[in-house]
C-alpha cells in the first residue's frame, strides 16, 4: 500500500509523504483543478507502506485545547498596518530572527506564485507579511527542517493547520528548539485558479502584467478584507472589499477550497501548533475598550503549549494585549469548531473557470442577491452601522 491509495478528497497537500519517502518514488503533480497532489512511482515503489502511515490525514495528530487567548496589536504602528490583522505573527518572526534562528512563512515570488521560504535575516522578515489566500507550495520546507531542528538555533513554522500537522508527522519527534504557529484557517484555493484571476484582472488592469498583490491592504479601508493589486509600469492599481471581486468573493464564501478543507480534521478548538494566530474579528464588541484600535487590526491569540506560552511572553511586550477566552475569539471564526461548508457551487466552479475564463466567475459574482447586499452594507457610513448594531442589541 502507498500514499496512492490516499483518497483525493482527503489529501490536504502538506506533501509530507514525499520527503518521508526513503527511496525518493514519490512526485508533485497538479490535479485538474490545480491543486498539489503527490504520486508515487509504482516502478520503484517496494510497499514499505511509511508514506500512508506517516500521512497526518491517515492518522491521529496530537492536538491541545488552548491555555489561554488574547487580543493582540503590535504597538510599532508600522508593524499593525502593515500587516493582515495585529501584527502577531511579524512580531514571532522578529522575536525567532533576532536570537539568530531561523522562520519557515509564507511568501508571493515575483511571478505571484505562493510558496514556503526558509529566512534567516532581518532583511527577508518582510516577504512574509500578510496573508495569502491561495494554497502555497509546502515542499521547501521540508529539505532543511530537519538539520535545522538539530541545530541548537530556534525554528518557527508558521502555516496552515495541515501543513503543521505535516511538519510533526515528518520530524516524527520533540525537537525543543521547534516552535510551530498555525493559522485560523478557512481553507485554500489552488494556484492555477489564481493565476486564470490574475490574468482577467490583467485585462481589467489596461492589460499590463500584475506584479503585486496584497490579498489584506489597510491604504483605502483600514482593518478588513481589502485587496490591492499593481501593475509592472505602476500606472494601474485596483483595490476593493473582498465582496467586490470575484476572485477574494468566491474565497469568502468558500466555493473554491480543496476539497479536503470542507472536512478538514483541524477546524475544531484543539490546535496542532504552539501557537494559533488569526483575526480577532468582532474584538470591538467582546471587549469595547479595543474599539478605537480596530482601524489598525487586531490579532487573536491562542497559546496552546508551554511553549508556545514562552514564545508569547517574549513577545507580549512589544504589544497591546488584553486576554480573552477562546469563546470570544470563537464567536467571529467559525473554523475553529466546524469546516466550511461545501456550496452546491463548487461542483462547477473550477470546470467552469476552465471552459469559460474567469469571466464566468465574475458573472456569477453579479447573479445573486448577496453581491447587492453587500453593496448596500458598503454605502452605509460606518457610524450609522454602530448606530444600528446598538439599536438592534
Amino acid at each position: 500500500m502507498n500514499i496512492n491509495s490516499i483518497s483525493g478528497t482527503s489529501c490536504t497537500g502538506c506533501l509530507e509523504c514525499v520527503a518521508v519517502c526513503p527511496l525518493n518514488c514519490i512526485n508533485v503533480f497538479t490535479d485538474e483543478e490545480g491543486f498539489l497532489i503527490p504520486r508515487v512511482d509504482e516502478t520503484k515503489c517496494t510497499n514499505c507502506g511509511l508514506c500512508v502511515s506517516r500521512c497526518p490525514s491517515n492518522k491521529d495528530t496530537n492536538m491541545n485545547l488552548p491555555l489561554q487567548a488574547f487580543a493582540f496589536q503590535a504597538k510599532d504602528h508600522a508593524v499593525a498596518r502593515n500587516s493582515s490583522s495585529g501584527g502577531a505573527a511579524a512580531l514571532i518572526t522578529n522575536e525567532i530572527i533576532s536570537r539568530h534562528g531561523i522562520v519557515y512563512g509564507c511568501t508571493m515570488n515575483e511571478d505571484l506564485k505562493v510558496h514556503h521560504i526558509r529566512i534567516t535575516s532581518n532583511e527577508k522578515c518582510s516577504d512574509l507579511v500578510g496573508s495569502k489566500y491561495v494554497q502555497s507550495d509546502f515542499s521547501e520546507v521540508y529539505k532543511t527542517l530537519k538539520q535545522d531542528c538539530e541545530s541548537e538555533k530556534p525554528v518557527c513554522v508558521i502555516g496552515t493547520p495541515c501543513q503543521i500537522a505535516g511538519v510533526r508527522s515528518f520530524l516524527s519527534k520533540d525537537h525543543q528548539n521547534l516552535f510551530l504557529v498555525d493559522l485560523i484557517c478557512h481553507g485554500v484555493p489552488s494556484q492555477w485558479l489564481f493565476d486564470e484571476y490574475l490574468k482577467w484582472k490583467a485585462e481589467q488592469m489596461k492589460g499590463e502584467k500584475i506584479i503585486s498583490y496584497k490579498f489584506r491592504d489597510k491604504t483605502k479601508y483600514d482593518w478588513g478584507t481589502t485587496y490591492r493589486a499593481a501593475t509592472a509600469t505602476a500606472t494601474a492599481t485596483a483595490t476593493a472589499t473582498a465582496t467586490a471581486d470575484p476572485f477574494y468573493q468566491s474565497f469568502i464564501y468558500a466555493e473554491t477550497y480543496r476539497e479536503s478543507c470542507y472536512r478538514c480534521k483541524y477546524a475544531v478548538n484543539k490546535r496542532v501548533g504552539d501557537l494559533t494566530i488569526g483575526d480577532f474579528w468582532g474584538v470591538q464588541e467582546k471587549h469595547p475598550e479595543w474599539e478605537k484600535k480596530c482601524r489598525d487590526g487586531v490579532s487573536a491569540v491562542l497559546v496552546n503549549t508551554k511553549r508556545g506560552q514562552d514564545l508569547f511572553e517574549q513577545i507580549a511586550d512589544k504589544a497591546d494585549v488584553t486576554e480573552s477566552t477562546i469563546e470570544k475569539v470563537s464567536d467571529h471564526n467559525s473554523n475553529l469548531y466546524k469546516p466550511a461548508g461545501r456550496p452546491e457551487i463548487r461542483n462547477i466552479y473550477y470546470r467552469s473557470v476552465k471552459e469559460y475564463g474567469f469571466t464566468w466567475a465574475n458573472k456569477m459574482m453579479y447573479s445573486g442577491k448577496r453581491y447587492y447586499v453587500n453593496l448596500i452594507k458598503r454605502m452605509i457610513p460606518i457610524p450609522v452601522k454602530k448606530m444600528i448594531k446598538k439599536v438592534l442589541k
